[in-house]
């Protein structure tokens, strides 16, 4: 893999006091939310419990599937959809996971406790916008945004298909390559190369493996980990984490034929535990595959009418898992800020004030505790074994108590004066 150029961007303009002749003529009272990801659809079915109409534009043709591709859902992020009364239909496809199982190439090294929801992403895409249809949310899609202006009362996004709309305000949550973030920000910060290629699949379990209720294996192999779930339906849930140093182009890993990449992988884990080469070769679904990126935290995360939301103003290390719960934390506190406030500036001022303390605590603590490399060296993977225990228990209990998050609907919310 070589070249360091990955991402091309088509820079949006950066916000600023329109044509006031223009926004004359529209006076909409309504919230434009830019991207139907796990962020956008929950912020518009809170927005719409707290009585605010808000409209959806994704720049996708449809929703999204993301089929072979899962992650867990936390308690902080369940508190969030039982608040919204929609835990059991969101969630009904998923699994409850109560531990992680850790090992490496000839032992086991430790068991942790946890408490999460392991669901396919497809599974809650879907639940969220079956909810959304319910309650009427407008969702328009292959609305590309280009630029983004304002003047004191409104919000007025332009569209690649030549589209405008106007709202009261603007939240932008289109992921960790957000376009509402260069519109606001320009282009600095951008996400950065984590340095790892992560590779997932549900694949059936022709191999008749014994399901594993509720425990994740976490093997720390060689060259790279994999994780694996043996579900009672019969299928099992599987991603490996490889770490290569280079960043691939834009589109190189992608690129790549489903048997070459199936067969790199077989050889990446050739030293390892058998039943890693035995889920992977068993596999005949397509294999997700995709280089992950991360974002520094950024200074701000609104400008008067438009405030970020979810990866688009911040992204916890994928290896942490949280990035769907913070999401849904987000998306219910923005929700409560303006229908508490009636200025939304003042609303977006004071959400950035009190998640911006909890979400960097969290990810400084989550990228610490999992910023780590499979050691190549015999040393190197001894001295990695022997404190691994002690780590993740450090991490776990620390992590548990941030997890273990409720966001009280009811609870009116107080005024930022700074």
């Amino acid at each position: 893999m070589a070249g360091k150029e990955t991402i091309t961007y088509t820079p949006a303009t950066s916000t600023h006091y329109g044509d006031m002749d223009e926004f004359a003529q529209h006076k909409p009272d309504r919230a434009m939310i830019i991207g139907s990801g796990i962020a956008g659809m929950a912020a518009a079915l809170c927005l719409s419990k707290a009585g605010i109409e808000a409209v959806i534009y994704e720049s996708r043709t449809s929703s999204r599937d993301s089929s072979g591709s899962f992650f867990g859902i936390h308690p902080n992020g369940r508190d969030v959809l039982e608040t919204l009364d929609i835990a059991d239909s969101v969630l009904a496809g998923g699994i409850a996971t109560r531990e992680f199982h850790f090992s490496n190439h000839k032992r086991s090294l430790a068991t942790i406790p946890t408490d999460i929801v392991t669901i396919e992403r497809g599974a809650v895409a879907r639940g969220l916008l079956a909810e959304a249809v319910n309650r009427d949310i407008d969702i328009q899609y292959n609305k590309k945004l280009t630029t983004v202006d304002q003047n004191e009362n409104q919000v007025m996004a332009s569209f690649e298909d030549g589209s405008r709309a106007y709202g009261a305000y603007l939240i932008g949550a289109d992921g960790i390559h957000s376009k509402a973030r260069r519109a606001v920000f320009g282009e600095s910060p951008r996400p950065y190369y984590s340095g790892m290629v992560r590779s997932s699949a549900i694949t059936e379990n022709v191999l008749g493996i014994k399901p594993t209720y509720g425990t994740t294996n976490m093997i720390m192999g060689r060259n790279a980990f994999f994780s694996y779930l043996v579900r009672q339906d019969g299928y099992i849930n599987w991603f490996s984490n490889r770490f290569d140093i280079q960043e691939p182009l834009r589109g190189e890993i992608e690129a790549i034929q489903q048997a070459d990449w199936k067969a790199d992988l077989l050889h990446l884990y050739e030293d390892d535990n058998p039943i890693i080469k035995a889920i992977i070769a068993a596999t005949d679904v397509q294999i997700q595959k995709y280089p992950v990126y991360d974002m520094p935290l950024i200074d701000n995360w609104h400008k008067e009418r438009i405030c970020l939301i979810g990866d688009a103003a911040h992204t916890p290390s994928s290896k942490a898992g949280q990035g769907a719960s913070m999401a849904l934390e987000d998306a219910i506190i923005i929700a409560k800020c303006l229908r508490d406030m009636p200025d939304p500036p003042q609303a977006f001022a004071t959400f950035e004030s009190l998640r911006k303390p909890r979400v960097e605590a969290l990810l400084r603590k989550t990228r610490k505790s999992t910023d780590s490399r499979t050691p190549r060296t015999v040393v190197g993977r001894f001295i990695a074994d022997l404190f691994l225990p002690i780590d993740l228990k450090i991490a776990n209990q620390t992590t548990r108590r941030m997890y273990n998050y409720h966001v009280n609907w009811d609870e009116l919310v107080k005024t930022n004066k700074h």
